[in-house]
């Protein structure tokens, strides 16, 4: 923005983002155009081609970005990432598939701590719990494995009644077009439960649908939505 620069292309080793990632997604493909905002969530759920906060920068100074790989053709443009997330939601839904693996799941019984005395007990110790369901019995959340245990020594110290599940893993669908766009959870459910993945958490946002499964269903559950939204038929 300083520079008044009207592009940037970044330079790296891949041609550009693709619709998941390709050591595990064996159908993946490149993307031609993202958004703003779908690169973004995109890398905080797991996409590691750019860093959120570069594009969060271009994107507050309306500045097109294109992911190119050093080695492509000049005339081989790779992935642009521009403000143009209305135009997306007339011809697809979902973007791409991304995932995050090494993750605890907790469930936390509110009988006779409250909420917001858990929260704090975690806050207070600078633990950052994500994915965050909240019940009338009680609340469950995730932490990276290497944050679990600290959590459990709290909770064991305090007499909180808890129990976790290990080596688990989210898997995100992300696109401008999921809210408003009937059947989309449907069909994610739908082909998890063709393939005998089981879901044990999940929840949604404007522009993403998360779902926690067991870190040995990773490949299967990543590969089944992926197939599901973003291969064509």
């Amino acid at each position: 923005m300083a520079l008044q620069a009207k592009r940037c292309d970044i330079f790296t080793d891949v041609s550009g983002m693709m619709t998941g990632d390709p050591r595990i997604v064996e159908r993946a493909r490149y993307l031609k155009e993202v958004s703003y905002d779908e690169v973004v969530n995109m890398a905080h759920e797991g996409a590691k081609v750019i860093h959120p906060r570069a594009v969060q920068v271009a994107q507050q100074g309306h500045l097109p970005l294109t992911i190119r790989s050093t080695w492509d053709a000049v005339d081989e443009m790779g992935t642009l990432i521009s403000d143009h997330s209305l135009g997306i939601q007339h011809y697809r839904s979902v973007t791409g598939v991304a995932h995050q693996t090494g993750l605890t799941q907790f469930k936390v019984s509110t009988q006779a701590h409250t909420s917001q005395e858990i929260f704090k007990l975690l806050a207070d110790n600078h633990l950052s719990v994500d994915f965050i369901n909240i019940n009338l019995d009680g609340i469950v959340f995730n932490l990276t494995e290497k944050e679990a245990q600290k959590a459990i020594d709290l909770f064991t110290q305090a007499n909180i009644e808890a129990t976790y599940t290990e080596h688990c893993a989210k898997v995100s669908i992300i696109g401008a077009g999921i809210m408003g766009t009937p059947g989309i959870t449907a069909k994610m459910v739908q082909a998890l439960a063709q393939n005998r993945v089981k879901i044990l958490q999940t929840t949604d946002s404007y522009t993403t649908i998360w779902v926690l499964v067991h870190e040995d269903q990773l490949v299967a559950a990543v590969n089944a939505l992926h197939d599901s939204f973003l291969v064509e038929a």
